[in-house]
């Protein structure tokens, strides 16, 4: 087993799309049009909206906040 880290620590600031206190830290990524990462976003912290280039899957493990998808609009979410 190998073991590694994707805390907020060792992430990369994300900051295009107006985003602000958020940070990524890539997990994996394959051969092909995949890649697994960790976002944290601090209180009052957004991810700006932009295309996706590869399907997402988004998932709240911690906190509450608001989500934006090109056909629902605006959902609150939380863990």
């Amino acid at each position: 087993m190998k073991l590694f880290r994707f805390d907020q620590q060792v992430g990369r600031k994300i900051d295009r799309f107006d985003s602000a206190h958020a940070t990524i830290s890539r997990i994996m990524q394959t051969p092909g049009p995949v890649h697994i990462g960790c976002i944290h976003v601090e209180a009052a912290g957004v991810v700006g909206y932009h295309p996706a280039v590869v399907p997402q899957l988004f998932l709240v493990v911690s906190g509450e906040g608001w989500v934006r998808g090109e056909i629902a609009g605006v959902e609150r979410t939380q863990s």
